[in-house]
């Protein structure tokens, strides 16, 4: 089963953090767009429009990969989430319809600074709604159904926002959100096509390698982070006792320092078509081999925290 959800994880993440990533960063291309730059006017409604479409994608792809995980222990961990879950799906269709909004109405720079503000403020509630919500929803979700996390009743919104911040829950929607970031970068300077004049199309592959660039240096300590908060189990496969996760952990962060390195040239204007698409390559690859990691080292996890919901009769039946 892992050879079929490792790839289908590798997509879904990889839309998703274009889904997330993209309108964070139309809202700087929208605040340029207005103040007359000709390659922001032009990147803008192409960034806005993938965005959607990932979201959409990575919507389906991320159902298909719940069936499958289906089992007895994801229907509890579900059913203690039910109402969050639920508030999930709704949260999901509005921000599809934000950016529905964007992509196939704003196709043209706005007329004037209050509605480039108002773009912006839609866009701004499209990406940080999908960034609070879905990392850490999955995430605990994941864990309550891996044996990472023992709940007793139904988890609740107090209760959930306790559990954001135990076990390795934080750093890796971080290390997600980072990703998102990284990820659209790569996104902006391989879909670059479409634009005509060399001069447009040089500066937005330059933005696009040097928004890539930065969030992949910070995955270095990020991912630090997420090793020293795993659980012991899965900190000892990473370390030897699972050769199948260690090696796809080694050659992923070899990769990852190549990735750096393609990426600084894209960034410094010295790359050709051939260096970006071994960048947008190499990105994939990281993506793949981790899915593989996490797919591994959840067969390792063990209890890090209890978590129970309080009943009525705890506060004088309230």
């Amino acid at each position: 089963m892992d050879f079929v959800l490792t790839p289908l994880m590798a997509v879904h993440i990889l839309m998703m953090n274009v889904a997330c990533g993209g309108p964070m960063v139309c809202i700087w291309l929208e605040y340029r767009a207005g103040k007359g730059c000709a390659a922001a006017q032009q990147a803008c409604p192409t960034l806005s429009l993938d965005s959607f479409k990932a979201l959409l994608v990575g919507g389906v792809i991320g159902a298909v990969v719940f069936v499958l995980l289906w089992d007895d222990a994801y229907k509890a961990a579900f059913s203690s989430m039910s109402s969050k879950i639920g508030y999930g799906v709704i949260e999901y269709f509005f921000s599809l319809a934000l950016m529905g909004l964007h992509a196939f109405t704003w196709r043209k720079p706005a007329k004037s600074m209050s509605m480039t503000l108002f773009r912006c403020f839609v866009l701004l509630l499209a990406g940080t709604n999908l960034l609070y919500h879905f990392p850490f929803l999955f995430l605990i979700l994941g864990n309550a159904a891996t044996g990472l996390l023992n709940s007793a009743g139904e988890i609740d919104a107090a209760v959930f926002r306790t559990l954001m911040v135990e076990g390795d829950v934080l750093p890796r929607a971080i290390h997600f959100i980072v990703a998102c970031f990284a990820v659209t970068g790569v996104w902006m300077f391989s879909r670059t096509r479409h634009l005509e004049d060399e001069k447009i199309r040089d500066q937005v592959i330059g933005w696009g390698g040097k928004l890539a660039l930065t969030p992949t240096l910070l995955q270095i300590l990020v991912g630090l982070w997420i090793i020293i908060r795993l659980p012991r189990p899965a900190l000892r496969s990473l370390m030897g006792t699972d050769i199948a996760a260690t090696t796809c952990l080694i050659v992923s962060v070899l990769l990852a320092f190549w990735l750096m390195h393609l990426l600084s040239m894209v960034a410094l204007g010295k790359s050709n078509k051939k260096g970006r698409g071994k960048a947008a390559l190499v990105l994939g690859t990281v993506v793949l081999l981790m899915c593989g990691v996490v797919q591994r080292i959840k067969h390792y996890g063990e209890p890090v925290v209890a978590v129970e919901a309080e009943s009525p009769d705890e506060h004088g039946g309230e």
